[in-house]
């Protein structure tokens, strides 16, 4: 496929949906592509942007979408937990307003960044994810090595707890 049909949001989505053969052991040898945003104060975020070895939770979500705010909220928690150590939440909405995006985002930290665009569906992140629903994350290494998809809750603070200790 290529061109119009490829980017095809049908297209897209049936792929996504089709079964995968692979097993979930070689979801940690694919690799993120490389992008920057912009946060609310108009400075690029990037990889580059941390110091040291970072894991950064990808976390999407839209401010009309109640499902996602609700785990955006819970995902609040996990960065107070981790003060200091080397996690951080970029949160990436898929809003198409300006206001509402900002009546709805936290305070932005060293460790909790918000991000958009406008686009919604279009994100360039959102494209190349695959990312079809919502509430949906994504946690990579400072290599951005995906060390895990929509993680939450518990099951994301023991895996980013086991990926810093191993670090040692």
């Amino acid at each position: 496929l290529h061109g119009a049909i490829k980017d095809s949001r049908v297209i897209s989505v049936m792929f996504h949906t089709l079964p995968d053969n692979k097993n979930k052991s070689s979801m940690s040898s694919q690799y993120l592509n490389y992008f920057s945003c912009k946060d609310r104060k108009n400075k690029f975020i990037t990889w580059s942007s941390s110091i040291g070895k970072t894991y950064t939770l990808i976390n999407f979500w839209a401010s009309w979408h109640q499902g996602s705010l609700a785990v955006r909220d819970s995902l609040a928690q996990i960065p107070d937990d981790l003060k200091g150590k080397n996690y951080r939440v970029l949160n990436i909405s898929l809003d198409y307003n300006k206001d509402a995006w900002l009546q709805a985002c936290k305070e932005d930290t060293k460790q909790w960044i918000e991000v958009c665009d406008y686009k919604g569906w279009n994100n360039q992140v959102v494209k190349q994810n695959k990312i079809n629903q919502l509430p949906a994350n994504i946690l990579v290494d400072q290599n951005r090595r995906v060390m895990g998809t929509n993680l939450y809750g518990e099951e994301l603070h023991q895996k980013v707890l086991q990926l810093i200790e191993a670090d040692k």
